[in-house]
């Protein structure tokens, strides 16, 4: 059996500790007033294409013989960068972006924020009259994909939804955290607020494989979360919030790569479990709590990248300071 690193761990469950009270819940979509799509759509840049001309065998391209390398940076203001290095490691272009290479050629990270229906919430009393009505809030999404620069092919990596579900505001993000080599590791955040006592936030995560243009599937059993899985256990444990985790209730929700100053792969693993809502905490979402440690060792899929090529290694020794997004080794 194989499992994907994509994780929702926002926990309902635990509704008794501010879950949203019978009078204020929507009852369907037919009684929830009028719907809002105040933010306008964004149409996206280019129209989906079939995606079979991807090589579902592509082969990584070995750094060795590469001709080049792209390098994409993050700034103190979250702006993105790309350095195209010749082999050397010498900078020959610079581009606005995060772009990543493989051997279909290079492929840009897009964003574009979608609008997502709305309802207005409505309030009953015990005798099912309406003692409320507060207008929608502008639901709004972000649709994340890659698309080829040579043919504009494009690969759809998050979707977002046209509607809210009957929620009173739902917004949605998307974040690029990491790349290396062709593999993207990608962040979703939720929001919703569904009229209740408070509003829900639900993190997801995958690692999605632009070569293949599919997300990528782990094994269950990956040794090199081990050590960290039971130090995290420890730690979400021994908290005393009142919610001890367990085997049964922990999950590795995230890898997150992380890069030394000359480019090495360092990831830490996140894992997260259940809480009452009060103790959220560490980024996991409403009623999680996070412990985040270092991974002993790569998974064999990221082995390769342990050890950045000599190009990346000095273009960052001559850029200290920058933080590194990812790099890619062009064809």
């Amino acid at each position: 059996m194989r499992t994907s690193i994509a994780v929702s761990l926002t926990v309902l469950l635990l509704g008794a500790c501010g879950a949203p009270s019978e009078s204020a819940r929507p009852r369907d979509v037919g009684t929830l007033g009028e719907r809002n799509s105040a933010v306008p759509t964004v149409a996206p840049t280019v129209a989906p294409i079939d995606l079979g001309d991807i090589d579902d065998d592509a082969e990584e391209i070995d750094p060795a013989v590469a001709s080049g390398f792209l390098v994409w940076t993050r700034d103190a203001d979250g702006r993105t960068l790309t350095s195209r290095l010749d082999r050397t490691g010498r900078e020959v272009q610079r581009l606005d972006g995060i772009f990543i290479a493989t051997t279909q050629g290079s492929w840009r990270w897009g964003e574009q924020v979608r609008s997502v229906t709305t309802y207005r919430c409505e309030r009953y009393d015990d005798e099912g009259a309406m003692v409320q009505a507060i207008d929608a809030q502008p639901g709004a999404a972000t649709r994340a994909a890659l698309v080829l620069e040579k043919t504009s092919t494009e690969q759809v990596i998050v979707e977002p939804p046209a509607d809210g579900d009957g929620a009173y505001d739902f917004q949605q993000s998307v974040e690029l955290v990491g790349s290396v080599g062709r593999y993207l590791f990608v962040r979703r955040s939720t929001y919703v607020d569904a009229c209740g006592a408070h509003g829900i936030t639900s993190m997801w995560s995958m690692i999605w494989d632009a070569a293949r243009g599919s997300e990528v599937v782990l094994p269950d059993d990956m040794p090199f979360v081990a050590g960290a899985r039971a130090d995290a256990l420890r730690a979400l444990t021994q908290d005393e919030d009142g919610f001890p985790a367990s085997e049964g209730t922990m999950a590795l929700s995230e890898i997150v790569p992380r890069f030394d100053t000359d480019g090495a792969l360092r990831p830490v693993l996140q894992f997260t479990a259940p809480t009452c809502y009060a103790c959220t905490r560490g980024g996991g979402g409403s009623y999680t709590k996070s412990a985040f440690l270092p991974a002993s060792a790569l998974p064999e899929l990221l082995a390769p990248y342990e050890r950045a090529p000599h190009a990346v290694r000095t273009f960052l020794a001559a850029h200290r300071g920058i933080e590194l997004g990812g790099w890619s080794a062009l064809p």
